[in-house]
């Protein structure tokens, strides 16, 4: 995990400094009390959200991301493997089919992309 957290800072880090420095970058919505202001956090949001989804998508190719955690995330997607605790939220857990030891059970393709 330690091995993939390192590779997305790695990725996102140009994205998230930029967050993080602009002061005049509120994502409230809740607080927000203007149609104008709740648009303008919206599209700010809009733009961040795209940087991040942009730099994932250019570093997501085989040769970029370490071996390492490839290597951990198949071993996540295999029939009978065991998921980390607190690795999934419960609405997650709740999808996919755990038998009675805990291991996962015949993962599907799409059970496999939501873990992944």
């Amino acid at each position: 995990i330690d091995v993939g957290k390192a590779w997305l800072i790695k990725c996102l880090k140009t994205s998230i400094l930029s967050l993080l420095q602009d002061q005049t970058v509120s994502l409230d919505f809740v607080d927000a009390i203007s149609s104008s202001k709740i648009e303008n956090s919206f599209l700010k949001a809009k733009v961040r959200v795209e940087a991040i989804l942009k730099a994932l998508n250019k570093n997501i190719t085989p040769k970029d991301v370490p071996y390492p955690f490839l290597m951990f995330l198949n071993s996540l997607c295999t029939d009978q493997a065991f998921i980390p605790n607190n690795f999934l939220t419960t609405f997650e857990l709740h999808r996919l089919k755990i038998n009675r030891y805990g291991a996962l059970e015949s993962p599907t393709s799409e059970a496999k992309q939501m873990i992944i």
